[in-house]
């Protein structure tokens, strides 16, 4: 299983939520760029970067930050948060990042089809749910459309990769969603994809859980950030045979 360690970033600063709250924002000191440098010298393969700003706001204050890590890395960085036009995902594919696509997926299905046609392999389609339903615009806007026929319908029209995250979780330190992530699990003989599980991951024995599962990557970001558990010992789970 692929570790995949996630900074989220609001005006530039290192920022957790606890359930999506935008008010509910705990800071932490490491900067962007000594993050993703520590991060690709233990080892990890992938990172995981969210500008809150623009998901909350359409209003990126960390453009900047988000290309100098690019440059200083060799590793693939996703990047989400307030991308929902073609020609924002284009430029930031152009730049060498792989786009993470939330509420355009929803909103604009036309647009989707055509990108991920053209960009099979640097699309990652986040679907975020609460009590099993999709939320958009930084989880303030809930819909009717289940997170299962969702992941069902983005898998037919291509997407490789998907990231599954349960607000309910995210920050809380608290576990994954093991039942809805078996759902998806049962999803994959029809379109096989990669499942990515996000939110919720407190300790090494919840990495075992989603390991265990058959789930193939797994992002992780308030545990490493606090020091619940060393992201050697993360690492040396996450790949034992």
């Amino acid at each position: 299983m692929q570790l995949i360690p996630a900074m989220d970033l609001i005006n530039g600063k290192c920022v957790r939520l606890y359930q999506g709250e935008w008010e509910q924002q705990e800071y932490f000191q490491q900067s962007p760029l000594e993050w993703a440098l520590k991060n690709e010298i233990s080892g990890v393969t992938r990172l995981h970067m969210v500008d809150l700003d623009g998901a909350f706001t359409g209003n990126s204050q960390n453009k900047e930050i988000l290309r100098e890590v690019r440059k200083a890395v060799t590793i693939p960085i996703q990047i989400g948060g307030g991308i929902r036009t073609v020609a924002q995902a284009e430029q930031l594919i152009n730049e060498g990042f792989d786009v993470i696509l939330g509420t355009m997926l929803y909103k604009d299905p036309v647009s989707t089809v055509k990108l991920i046609q053209k960009y099979p392999d640097q699309l990652v389609a986040s679907v975020d749910c609460k009590n099993g339903k999709v939320t958009l615009e930084g989880w303030t806007l809930g819909t009717d459309v289940s997170g299962v026929e969702f992941v069902q319908y983005l898998t037919r029209i291509g997407f490789k990769r998907i990231v599954y995250t349960d607000i309910s979780k995210d920050g809380t330190l608290a576990g994954s969603n093991l039942k809805e992530l078996s759902e998806l699990m049962a999803l994959k003989e029809a379109h096989p994809f990669s499942l990515i599980a996000s939110g919720g991951i407190g300790c090494l024995e919840d990495l075992e859980s989603l390991k265990a599962l058959g789930v193939e990557e797994a992002i992780v970001g308030k545990a490493l950030l606090s020091g619940a558990f060393t992201l050697e010992r993360a690492l040396e789970v996450c790949y034992a045979d």
